[in-house]
């Protein structure tokens, strides 16, 4: 058989091949080109984590604090994904006590999760709670900054409006609650209240209601009965006369 006859013996189908295997490497080629124009980024990042569907009349004690997530996306998506990335746990329908729950990654569409450090969380739920307490007042006084109650007898009585406030928070921390004072130092008048366990510790967790009162001092019950007594000591003193200047005759 002749060169030539071979090379034209099913012509038709051979450039069909030929023409499909250049479709074929032109796609090929274009997919690499894009991928190459196409930059990724790969970052870490700490999301803290936020509870979600707390049930009313409960509130999270011991919250998870952050998980590590590794990220990949287009490059351009790399700086929303920084701010905006984070995980989330779902409470709904959860009781007091101690509960293993799924971490949600929230992460913008077209970013890839490669991979968390933790797919479960521990939270735990305590009964949110809240009590009355009297507001102990005192007033700074002198360079040394004591309160006026535990000075001297010439204190002032000192006192806070309201006289009471509402503690509010976990069941187990409200117990720890001791006391609830509120203290000055003039000119200023306006104190916010701190609570105080047994061993004079501030307590956090909590939240008082309100939160400030206003701290007055008035003279102590001593001083005010001297002056009511020095009052009367003036009104019952005859009033004072001249000396009579005998006549000249």
């Amino acid at each position: 058989m002749k060169p030539a006859s071979i090379i034209l013996k099913d012509l038709p189908t051979k450039l069909l091949a030929l023409a499909l295997a250049l479709a074929i490497w032109m796609v090929a080629m274009g997919e690499k080109q894009r991928s190459a124009a196409v930059q990724k980024f790969d970052i870490s990042i700490q999301a803290t984590v936020v509870a979600r569907n707390v049930p009313e009349g409960l509130i999270v004690t011991s919250p998870p604090s952050v998980v590590a997530l590794r990220l990949r996306g287009p490059k351009e998506l790399e700086s929303a994904t920084a701010e905006s990335a984070g995980a989330v746990i779902n409470l709904a329908g959860k009781e007091a006590g101690q509960h293993v729950i799924a971490v949600e990654p929230e992460i913008p569409n077209g970013v890839e999760l490669v991979r968390a450090s933790d797919s479960r969380v521990t939270v735990t739920l305590e009964r949110r709670v809240s009590v009355a307490f009297p507001v102990e007042a005192a007033v700074l006084c002198g360079e040394a900054g004591l309160p006026a109650a535990a000075g001297a007898e010439q204190s002032a009585a000192v006192s806070a409006v309201p006289a009471e406030v509402t503690v509010e928070g976990p069941e187990s921390t409200i117990g720890r609650v001791a006391r609830a004072v509120a203290v000055v130092k003039p000119p200023e008048t306006v104190a916010t209240v701190i609570l105080l366990d047994s061993h004079g510790q501030a307590l956090s967790g909590l939240a008082a209601y309100p939160a400030t009162v206003t701290v007055s001092a008035s003279p102590p019950a001593a001083q005010v009965d001297s002056e009511r007594a020095g009052e009367g000591e003036s009104t019952a003193r005859p009033p004072a006369t001249s000396p009579s200047i005998p006549a000249v005759p």
